[in-house]
């Protein structure tokens, strides 16, 4: 989709982390902008930043857990504008905790937040979406949306909800020239992480390595691409990419079910081992359509990427062993060759259609 000047966009969460980003991302464009949040000073602090660069912007405090002021903000920007290019569904909320622990109003409150109200909103700005000749929803998720784990039940039945949520919608009104992304990134450095409550550690979630962690930034401008190139489905993060091709590849009881045999702590501790070098050192070649992917993201130093030639890239990793590897490679998808040690060229390829075979 071209996004041009004077388009309309409307944001929840937009006055922190990755709302606060995305419209930053999106101040080039020149658009109208219609900013919502529960915190009233720092979105007035955001407007306040926009219309410094003479951009026009609305704001809206809005409660999403409260249905009513959802229909109350739904109503008022079809007063306001009566017309929507880009609405981007982006407040969300977690808890973490066992399943048993976690309290009926948490569960209430992160499923009206995380999905209700996206699903809310969305149903009431789809006449004003569609009667644009072109036009766009991004629906933030998660990798917990695509691979549920513990601890983080609610969350990621409201993710899931949203991803099905933003599938359906692709499937009914793309042909109305609605185009529909659902991103679903890995840890993110945000609020969310020092925010969310918990049923252990002292009332504060585990905060993940922020070597497998991104930055809201970074999520921005893969919301930005996606519109722009009308991606359907966006993971973000070496992590989250990996973790989404394990479930994809290894067979299991349940299409819906994690292996039982994998365990996402002791990945962690493996890659733990990588740091200290402790592994099998690879070389890995990629295309000129891979590598604009690699080059554009964080790599922990462990990771060696170099430039060998016009638009091609070598990187340097160490794993464990050829399924490890393959994991790696999957992660990337395609343009990308082994090129050392030889040994496991062959390896790999082997691996690889033991996994066709198993699937």
């Amino acid at each position: 989709m071209r996004i041009e000047p004077g388009m309309k966009l409307l944001i929840t969460g937009a006055a922190a982390g990755i709302g606060r980003e995305i419209v930053r991302a999106l101040i080039p464009f020149r658009l109208e902008f219609f900013l919502v949040d529960c915190q009233a000073q720092p979105l007035d602090q955001l407007a306040a930043e926009l219309r410094a660069q003479h951009l026009k912007v609305e704001t809206h405090v809005c409660d999403l857990a409260d249905p009513q002021q959802v229909e109350a903000l739904a109503a008022r920007v079809q007063s306001t504008w009566n017309e929507l290019h880009i609405l981007v569904n982006n407040a969300g909320v977690a808890w973490y905790g066992p399943t048993l622990k976690t309290p009926e109003a948490e569960w209430d409150r992160i499923l009206a937040v995380n999905l209700h109200a996206p699903v809310r909103l969305t149903r009431r700005l789809l006449p004003l979406l569609i009667d644009q000749p072109r036009s766009h929803i991004v629906n933030l998720a998660s990798i917990c949306g695509l691979v549920a784990g513990p601890r983080l039940t609610a969350y990621s039945t409201s993710k899931f909800g949203l991803v099905g949520f933003s599938e359906a919608l692709r499937g009914e009104f793309s042909r109305h020239g609605l185009g529909v992304t659902v991103i679903c990134p890995g840890p993110v450095r945000t609020r969310m992480l020092t925010d969310t409550r918990s049923a252990s550690n002292h009332g504060k979630i585990p905060a993940p390595p922020r070597w497998i962690s991104t930055s809201p930034a970074h999520v921005a401008a893969c919301v930005v691409r996606a519109i722009r190139r009308e991606h359907s489905v966006v993971v973000i993060s070496w992590l989250a990419r990996l973790l989404f091709w394990i479930k994809s590849l290894t067979p299991t009881d349940h299409p819906y079910q994690m292996p039982l045999h994998f365990d996402l702590e002791a990945y962690v501790e493996d890659a733990l081992v990588v740091m200290r070098g402790e592994r099998i050192t690879v070389e890995l070649q990629f295309d000129k359509g891979t590598a604009a992917w690699v080059k554009d993201r964080t790599w922990h130093p462990s990771q060696q990427v170099t430039q060998i030639k016009t638009g091609q890239l070598l990187m340097t990793l160490q794993v464990a062993d050829t399924r490890e590897l393959l994991g790696w490679i999957l992660s990337f998808g395609s343009g990308v060759q082994v090129l050392k040690p030889e040994r496991l060229k062959q390896a790999v390829k082997d691996e690889a259609k033991k996994l066709l075979v198993q699937q």
